[in-house]
């Protein structure tokens, strides 16, 4: 994390904070900006685009103007790809589930009201009085 200061007091304040914190300089930085009169002092940039020079031809392009180069080209052999092995398919559909009796629904229905509304509670009666 680099801090961009306006002064040096500045700058050593936010390191002796960052101090007091445990960062160390590898992970926190706090940098004085030039002013405005050092940055007028700065050399103009280049403007204008200098290409590099070319490149030096090589040697062997020695050959006069005009003249054909004859090349050749020669084919080797592609190696044997690999049959690649039979790909199994999706695996099977687990089988369908038996119909559910009319015993288990219950048992089921029953043991989901517990687990929301806790143990079933027998009906208080009312008295008169």
């Amino acid at each position: 994390m680099q801090y961009n200061c306006t002064n040096p007091s500045l700058a050593r304040w936010i390191k002796q904070l960052a101090k007091t914190v445990r960062l160390s300089e590898s992970t926190f930085s706090a940098i004085v900006q030039p002013g405005a009169e050092q940055i007028t002092a700065l050399p103009p940039a280049a403007t204008e685009y200098e290409p590099p020079p070319p490149a030096a031809r090589p040697a062997d392009a020695d050959q006069p103007p005009g003249q054909e180069t004859k090349i050749t080209v020669t084919r080797t052999p592609l190696p044997q790809a690999p049959v690649a092995a039979a790909r199994p398919g999706p695996p099977p559909l687990p089988p369908e589930p038996a119909p559910e009796t009319a015993e288990a629904t219950a048992a089921r229905e029953e043991l989901i009201r517990e687990l929301l509304h806790g143990p079933a509670k027998p009906q208080r009666r009312w008295r008169r009085s």
